[in-house]
């Protein structure tokens, strides 16, 4: 009886192995979550470059000392822009509070505003 279980033992953990050549699975990404991906990374780098545009932006408003509502605005626009690069690296931080930022269409939402921030002043 003690061999019996000990064969059956085998078997059975043969038949769940995943070293067997019947038994082994392949794991492959979804494309479609791969081109999610790609333009999640987009989306970052262009927020970068708002945040670039923004603070190059601000700084001519202050030198010059005539439009100092530009330039607060354009720092404004500069920390909504982080927060859309922190939100795009889907930090569980900021998820965990902002639940709408899980969605597409809450973080459309925002990318739109700094969109408009950015592009409202010359």
């Amino acid at each position: 009886m003690p061999g019996n279980e000990a064969e059956g033992g085998e078997s059975q953990r043969s038949r769940t192995s995943p070293t067997s050549s019947s038994g082994r699975l392949r794991v492959r990404t979804d494309p479609f979550l791969v081109v999610c991906r790609c333009f999640s990374v987009i989306t970052a780098l262009t927020a970068v470059l708002c945040i670039v545009v923004n603070v190059l932006s601000a700084i001519r408003s202050f030198e010059d000392g005539s439009d100092i509502f530009n330039g607060i605005f354009r720092c404004y626009a500069v920390l909504i822009a982080i927060f859309v690069v922190v939100a795009e690296t889907e930090w569980g931080f900021v998820t965990k509070f902002w639940k709408v930022l899980e969605y597409w269409a809450g973080r459309g939402m925002l990318q739109i505003f700094v969109a408009v921030m950015t592009r409202a002043f010359p």
